[in-house]
């Protein structure tokens, strides 16, 4: 099978069998094409199954949308959970998803989305302000973003020292 240059065939089949009509559209359609170029040619493909069948269109245009970094979207694709690659594109606001993919620094998008807990990363998705959430995704230590992320509870704040 004769495919472009770059292109991971297990990526293609990925896109042909386990997108849904609505998102596949979306990507052929509404995606800059350097970034699905990149999604095509990097992503994992379990992750590209996740964000191609399970993503709500307009996050899914939002992240694959002219002016997000394509190494952004790359860790997106590659450093993720599916439960949180799920979350980011099923419950974020879509100027926050759009934050978090242009102006996060890599290593913290991949802290983010490697460590989060779902409820707190839906929450930091849809209830943060654009500016505090580029400075989280930015200036924090991971070791810190990861706990901020992962060590609350219903009653709130427990130590991670605190089983």
């Amino acid at each position: 099978t004769a495919l472009t240059p770059g292109v991971n065939a297990d990526n293609l089949r990925v896109a042909l069998t386990k997108a849904r009509p609505d998102t596949l559209a979306t990507a052929l359609t509404k995606a800059d094409r350097d970034l699905l170029f990149a999604a095509l040619a990097e992503a994992n493909p379990d992750l590209l199954a996740t964000a191609l069948s399970e993503a709500e269109v307009e996050l899914l245009a939002t992240a694959l949308t002219r002016g997000v970094v394509k190494e952004l979207l790359i860790t997106a694709l590659t450093k993720s959970r599916s439960d949180t690659l799920a979350t980011a594109l099923t419950q974020a606001l879509p100027e926050l998803l759009f934050v978090a993919l242009s102006q996060a620094t890599p290593e913290l998008l991949g802290t983010a989305l490697t460590t989060a807990n779902t409820d707190i990363l839906a929450v930091a998705l849809t209830e943060a302000t654009k500016e505090n959430l580029a400075v989280a995704l930015t200036d924090a230590t991971p070791e810190n973003l990861r706990i901020a992320l992962t060590f609350a509870s219903e009653d709130g704040y427990r130590s991670p020292n605190r089983g």
